[in-house]
This record gives C-alpha cells, structure tokens and sequence, in this order.
C-alpha cells in the first residue's frame, strides 16, 4: 500500500473517530438538557436523559482517546465533562461530606417501596411480612414511608397496624392507590411516632400518587410528601423479554423480539409523559404548603430527569448532603439506577442519609436522619 493510500485511510479513520465523538458530546449535553424539557411536550431528550451515565462514561473515555493522541479534539469533551459534573454529582455525591456524630434532637426517617411484599424477581405476594416488620424495627425510624403497602392479613398473625404499635409507631395513615379494587389492594402508608393531624390524598389520572401527611413534633408542624410517581407498568412478558435480549442480543433481529422492542420504548416513553404531569401538581402543592415540607418515595425517575428536578427545586437531596457512592436504590431486573429520594425543606439539615441493602423488595430503603435549623445557623 502506498504512503498516499495509507494517508487517505488514516484521514477517513480520524474523521469517523471525530464524528462519533462529536454525537457522544452532543448526546452528554441533550442528557444534561433533559431536566429542563418537559416530556408531555417533547419526549426524545428524556431517553437520552434516561441514559446519562452512559454518555458521561462515554465522554471520559473519548477524552482520554484524544489525549493520548494529543489532539485538540480532547476539549470538546472536557467542556462538556465540565458541564455536566453537577448533573453526575446527583449520582455520586462530590462534597465528601460525612455524617455528624453529634445530634442535636433528631429525625429519622425511612422510605421504602416494599413492592407488596412480593419479593425481588416476582409480583405476587411471598409472605415476607416478618422480614419487613424486623427490618423495620431494627431501623427504629421517627417515620415510616412505605410505597406499595399492603394489607394481606396473614394466619395466626396480628394485623399489621398492631404491629407497627409495638415498634411505637403509633400514628399512621394510608391511602389505596385505586378506590374500585377490593382485592389484593395495595397502599401508600405513613407511620409515625409523632401525632398526624391532617391527611391529604394526591390523584393523578384516578390513581394515588401521594399521601400527604401534617405531622406534629413538639411545637413544630411540618408536612411530608410520600410520592409514589408513575411506573414504566412492565409485565411478566416484557421482564422476559429484556431478559432474553440480555442474553442473546442478535434475537433482537426477528420480527416477535421488534414488536416486544417497540411495546417496551412506548411503555417507557408513556411512563415520562405521565411523570411530567404529576411532577408539575406536586410542585404547585408544595409551594402551597403552610409547613416546612418533606419529599420522601419512589419517583420511578433518575436524577437527569424532569420529573425529579420539577420536584427538587428549592429542596436539598439528602443523598448529594449525606451520601455516599454509587446511589442506586433500585436493582430489580432493570437497569441499576437511583429512583428513590428523601428531599428536605431548606429549614432542615440533613444529618445522616444511606441507602440500606435490603432485599426484601426489588428496592433498597432510604433513611435519612434531620433537624430542623435554628434561626442563626
């Protein structure tokens, strides 16, 4: 081959290698954008949103590409790491900031999706009531947010309720996420240690999507939000499916894998567009809100998306305060990824937060412990 011919082919390589880094920046700047758009407007910048980590790693990778070849090109990427360095602190906290030992008087709360005591790999009950109630008091949390509780009464056992009160969790509130099913109904319930004195129920499209709680802690009320957003609603078939196409990718080719792919992209993009909506009504009431407020449950979203971020504003993330590594609560048959969340009102300081691995439910629970602040802090 001659030197004219070698030089072409190297152009051509170089030039394909600067196009996809180019579209790999580009993608990383449409993720960091996706906050921003609501989805029930424009839904594509919510996938690549989806998909941040990707393109962030993507992007670290192509920067050290080019230095290594010593090209300019490198800075594209690093303007574009620069960028979007806020948006990946969301996922691995970067303050490096470490729980305080010494507690003024405290709260402590725990949030935990526990799935309807199904399990982690199944969506029928398993009878892992004892496992949650132990876990539970084990914790001895103040409050007790559970998303997709329910009330299956089991043989010879106390009521749940009772329970509950044996761990002096003595409050409690609960809403049903559909009014018309009697059977295997399922919950979001609130239980505290501290006196509840008002009960709000917030419904999205004739379904629960918080219960709102008024709690009183000396002479303080503040208010707590237990959010149980919009699911992407996979059934038995799709978790097949993803499975399948995790093992065996070139079955994605025939026509059955295509059609399975396409019913999976619209649940998907289904799931943004009903979260955008139901993001937006919890911002308007926690605006409203006469107390100090805070977010706790399962948003069913990451923290690129819209939903979080029209949640979030005003609110401190106590896993950015408090956290530590990789933040992922949910590890299910999906992607591992951070859906869960405690947010507190700016009055309160956030003192301690982890994400506890328990394998009860598809979801590990969130516990965060905070005060509210004196006037001069």
């Amino acid at each position: 081959m001659t030197r004219k011919k070698k030089s072409k082919k190297h152009k051509l390589v170089g030039g394909f290698l600067r196009l996809i880094s180019l579209l790999i920046a580009i993608g990383l700047i449409i993720s960091c954008i996706a906050q921003f758009v609501p989805p029930d407007k424009f839904w594509p910048p919510a996938f690549f949103g989806l998909s941040f980590l990707i393109w962030f790693v993507a992007n670290l990778f192509f920067l050290i590409f080019w230095i290594i070849r010593r090209a300019r090109f490198a800075w594209i990427h690093v303007a574009c790491l620069i960028l979007s360095l806020h948006l990946f602190s969301h996922f691995i906290p970067l303050k490096g900031s470490k729980s305080s030992d010494k507690l003024p008087a405290s709260i402590s709360l725990l949030s935990y999706n526990i799935k309807g005591l199904a399990g982690v790999n199944s969506i029928k009950s398993s009878g892992l009531s004892d496992s949650l109630f132990n876990f539970i008091k084990n914790e001895n949390a103040n409050i007790v947010c559970l998303q997709e509780y329910t009330e299956r009464r089991r043989e010879n056992k106390p009521p749940a309720e009772l329970v509950f009160k044996s761990m002096d969790l003595d409050h409690f509130a609960k809403s049903a996420y559909f009014k018309n099913k009697e059977v295997a109904r399922l919950f979001i319930a609130t239980f505290s240690q501290f006196p509840i004195c008002n009960k709000i129920e917030v419904h999205s499209d004739h379904r629960l999507i918080a219960l709102i709680t008024d709690i009183v802690v000396e002479k303080d009320t503040f208010r707590v939000f237990n959010v149980h957003l919009q699911s992407i609603s996979f059934n038995d078939e799709n978790y097949r499916f993803l499975m399948e196409a995790q093992q065996n990718i070139s079955s994605l080719q025939s026509d059955s894998m295509q059609q399975d792919s396409k019913k999976i992209f619209w649940k998907i993009r289904t799931g943004f567009i009903k979260r955008a909506g139901q993001a937006r009504l919890l911002r308007e009431i926690i605006e409203t809100s006469p107390y100090p407020v805070v977010v706790c449950g399962d948003f069913n979203d990451t923290p690129a998306s819209y939903a979080y971020h029209t949640i979030k504003r005003g609110l401190t993330d106590a896993f950015m305060e408090k956290g530590k590594g990789i933040g992922n609560t949910y590890f299910g048959n999906l992607p591992k990824i951070r859906i869960d969340y405690v947010l507190l009102h700016p009055k309160f300081q956030c003192q301690r937060f982890e994400i506890i691995k328990q394998t009860i439910s598809d979801h590990h629970p969130v516990k965060a412990v905070f005060y509210k602040k004196k006037y001069d802090e």
